[in-house]
């Protein structure tokens, strides 16, 4: 019997990650969807290894946000309930908010209980313990403010010489 459970999570776990290959960065948004996750319009999620965790209900993504590969969604830390006797009030589980416009950069972990704010970028590789600021850029482990983010218009970049690219 002890096999056949065994054999059974190895096909639940791989069929799992044959369906998430189904989709494209515009078109994972819907699965999110169907796992709970409330997400908003015209995001871009890069689907690869990307882990939401079972407690999808947890997550809410604003409008027009990005998150690249291999981010990790930690809504709970069933590991705290070890420590429950002596800290009765330590937090397992809580939302994961990202308003709109956010960026999330590839390997990113963002635990329980954070808001990311509005036009804020986390940079790839950072751990998020706590929220972001509306248009901060963090970085780090942990995650720490490092300057605003600023947004350029295309018209503002460096452009090649000879470039007929019309500036306005």
């Amino acid at each position: 019997m002890h096999i056949l459970d065994l054999l059974r999570n190895k096909y639940e776990s791989h069929r799992r990650d044959f369906e998430k290959r189904r989709y494209t960065p515009r078109t994972y948004p819907e699965y999110l969807r169907r796992c709970g996750a409330q997400v908003g319009e015209d995001c871009s999620i890069a689907a690869m290894n990307m882990d939401v965790g079972i407690e999808a209900y947890l997550v809410k993504i604003g409008n027009q946000v990005e998150i690249a590969r291999d981010v990790a969604f930690i809504t709970h830390d069933g590991a705290a309930w070890v420590f429950r006797h002596l800290v009765p009030d330590v937090q397992v589980a809580g939302p994961i908010v990202l308003e709109d416009n956010a960026s999330i950069g590839r390997g990113a972990i963002l635990c329980p209980g954070i808001r990311i704010g509005r036009n804020s970028v986390v940079a790839p590789g950072s751990l998020v313990i706590s929220d972001v600021p509306p248009g901060a850029f963090v970085q780090g482990v942990p995650a720490r403010a490092v300057a605003p983010s600023r947004t350029r218009a295309v018209s503002d970049l460096p452009q090649p010489a000879g470039s007929d690219f019309a500036r306005s």
